[in-house]
């Protein structure tokens, strides 16, 4: 879809969301963000595999953007193995087994129009026959503006089809992300968070500490999505 197409969709113009960013502690905060020892424990954990993962795909794939011939697959591999370990542990930790990941998930708002199919899409089923959409997310290997508006534009039509309840989405070129919230017909965006640096194999704990809050905002999705 043009922009002109998706600030049509959602009834804004995009510049004036990203004028509006907040913060990810703030949102994270305003989401009511709150975890007692064990589950601080089991994040914590999270955190360590995600990273393991990310020292995977860096040592066998590369950084991405780094060679000319990276593709967007190569993005989607690395979105997947940051976002796996997290929905896993969290089905685990909550005993949570009809939450599922699906793949090119197509969209369809109830006018019967769509924004195209998103890479990622986490489902809970509620009762049989009956689904809540948690989040999606949306990679592309350009730019964070380039998946800005199929983002935008699945989020209204599964909010939609949510009975107005909160969705969650996030725009990633693998190396940065932003987080999303859609309720009551308005949209809130966060800042840049990067899940990558430099010779991050040789610091974990600054990994920890400074790179690792997706893992929350995942966690936040699947809290209170839906």
């Amino acid at each position: 879809m043009t922009k002109q197409a998706v600030e049509r969709r959602v009834g804004f113009r995009i510049r004036d969301l990203a004028d509006t960013m907040i913060p990810v502690d703030e949102m994270l905060a305003q989401e009511g963000y709150r975890l007692d020892e064990e589950a601080s424990k089991a994040v914590l954990a999270t955190k360590d595999d995600v990273y393991r993962q990310i020292l995977r795909y860096l040592r066998t794939e590369g950084y991405p953007m780094e060679f000319p011939d990276f593709k967007e697959g190569n993005v989607n591999d690395l979105v997947l193995l940051i976002i796996l370990p997290v929905i896993d542990d969290f089905i685990l930790r909550t005993g949570r087994h009809k939450v599922r990941l699906t793949r090119e998930k197509q969209i369809v708002a109830d006018d019967l129009e769509t924004g195209g199919a998103e890479e990622f899409v986490v489902i809970d089923e509620v009762e049989l026959g009956k689904e809540r959409y948690l989040f999606i997310a949306e990679a592309k290997r350009s730019s964070l503006g380039a998946a800005m508006g199929q983002c935008l534009v699945s989020m209204k039509d599964i909010g939609d089809k949510n009975d107005g309840s909160i969705i969650y989405g996030f725009v990633t070129t693998g190396e940065s992300w932003q987080m999303l919230k859609y309720h009551d017909g308005s949209f809130q965006m966060t800042d840049n968070m990067y899940v990558l640096f430099g010779a991050m194999s040789h610091n974990k704990e600054k990994w920890i500490n400074q790179y690792s809050m997706v893992v929350d905002c995942i966690n936040i999705a699947l809290m209170n999505g839906g």
